[in-house]
């Protein structure tokens, strides 16, 4: 009797499944199909998801459960591979640790629209820039035809497209002596808070990219976490980030 039970509600599950009504999840791969589409859950997140029950929507323990909200659009094979994110809000503080992590965005030119709505002045452009694979001069152009929150904001970053301003500053100093260290592929240490601002301002002077110019990312992320947001060192970090920015992804 038990196994006919069984045999009863595996075939009503199939019949759902082959009418449309439920979609099949693969515990392998993470993808997930139905008649009309199918998308694919993260390998890495897979094992940590504990899908809720029909009828049961009380999340225990803090466990990580699976919601959908809306449409699920059926995604390209090719892209099954790369880990991608969408945010509702682009921010400052997203812009930023995108650029400085390498972290691949579904849309970026959002964030780059974005420049034309965001109180701070030098943010992150061309990595963005560089994954839209348009031509800056025609980002410029939509730039121009949006209505802006921040206009300044918004102009400065006109130029910044079409070349005519850029993030460079003279260093000085302790900075001038950390820039030259830097040309020669050294890599300073970064421990304590006191160290960010005269690093920012060596990147930021900075003419030609220098050979450890890769790794200055994680170093400068490592100032953005250990500072405030209320202090002068954060505008100077996030200057440092758009100079580093240009020396990554400007074509000359």
């Amino acid at each position: 009797m038990r196994e006919r039970r069984a045999i009863a509600e595996f075939a009503d599950r199939m019949g759902r499944v082959a009418e449309g009504r439920d979609a099949t999840l693969n515990l392998a791969t993470g993808e997930v199909t139905g008649s009309t589409g199918g998308f694919l859950i993260d390998k890495e997140l897979l094992p940590k998801i504990q899908f809720i029950r029909e009828g049961d929507f009380s999340q225990k323990r803090g466990a990580p459960a699976l919601k959908l909200i809306g449409e699920v659009e059926p995604v390209d094979i090719k892209e099954k591979e790369n880990a991608r994110i969408i945010r509702d809000a682009v921010t400052p503080d997203a812009i930023i640790r995108n650029f400085l992590l390498e972290q691949p965005v579904v849309d970026p030119m959002q964030y780059i629209l974005a420049h034309a709505h965001c109180q701070r002045r030098w943010l992150p452009v061309w990595y963005y820039v560089v994954n839209t694979e348009i031509d800056p001069d025609e980002i410029a152009d939509q730039l121009r035809k949006i209505t802006p929150t921040n206009p300044v904001n918004r102009d400065i970053t006109v130029r910044r497209l079409l070349k005519k301003e850029n993030a460079y500053r003279a260093a000085a100093g302790k900075s001038r002596r950390l820039c030259d260290s830097l040309m020669k592929g050294e890599t300073p240490e970064i421990d304590n808070i006191s160290n960010c601002i005269p690093f920012a301002n060596a990147i930021t002077g900075l003419k030609d990219l220098p050979p450890n110019g890769a790794l200055l990312r994680s170093l400068l992320l490592k100032c953005l976490d250990m500072t405030s947001a209320k202090t002068p060192a954060m505008s100077v970090i996030y200057r440092a980030a758009c100079r580093l920015d240009e020396l990554l992804h400007i074509k000359n």
